[in-house]
């Protein structure tokens, strides 16, 4: 069953049916639509940004992505 979420900014997708193959069922963050281009720009897995249409990114709410934190002061 396919369930329709609301897409905003902080949330995880993949990145499906675009003509760059190789960024094809990258995890991604979205961080922010441009309407007047009508694209997100979002984070892949590298640390690098790009921008995508919003078709061509499937967002559900099993998607978790990893998170890398840095811990100081710690002994």
């Amino acid at each position: 069953m396919t369930s329709i979420v609301e897409v905003q900014s902080g949330q995880c997708g993949i990145l499906v049916g675009l003509k760059t193959v190789q960024f094809n069922n990258e995890k991604v963050l979205l961080l922010s639509y441009n309407s007047n281009r009508s694209r997100w720009e979002v984070e892949l897995s590298s640390g690098s940004t790009i921008k995508v249409k919003p078709e061509n990114i499937l967002v559900t709410k099993a998607i978790q992505r990893e998170r890398k934190v840095k811990l100081f002061g710690l002994k």
